[in-house]
């Protein structure tokens, strides 16, 4: 048993003053139960968004013009793996 591996094919895209999240599903042993999605302003200190039981999450609540990085991890009952490269994106309208 081992812990998920990190997620593949993440990409972010803005609009309509929002951030959409996408991920390819995680295969693992224990099965992925959840994803953990972190959100931080310097790309250093993250922290967590929500947790969602789909590869994906939209952002319905960001600054405008404020540049945010995301990542993300998928989690099983062995805990959590390692988690996306950041991703940063921009709010615009």
């Amino acid at each position: 048993m081992a812990v998920p591996s990190t997620p593949q094919n993440y990409w972010v895209q803005t609009g309509n003053q929002q951030v959409y999240l996408s991920w390819d599903i995680v295969t693992a042993t224990p099965a992925v139960t959840n994803y953990i999605v972190q959100r931080s302003t310097d790309g250093v200190n993250f922290f967590t968004v929500t947790t969602v039981v789909v590869n994906s999450y939209l952002d319905t609540n960001p600054t405008l013009n404020t540049t945010y990085y995301y990542r993300v991890a998928a989690v099983n009952t062995d805990g959590i793996g390692a988690y996306t490269a950041a991703q940063s994106a921009v709010a615009t309208l």
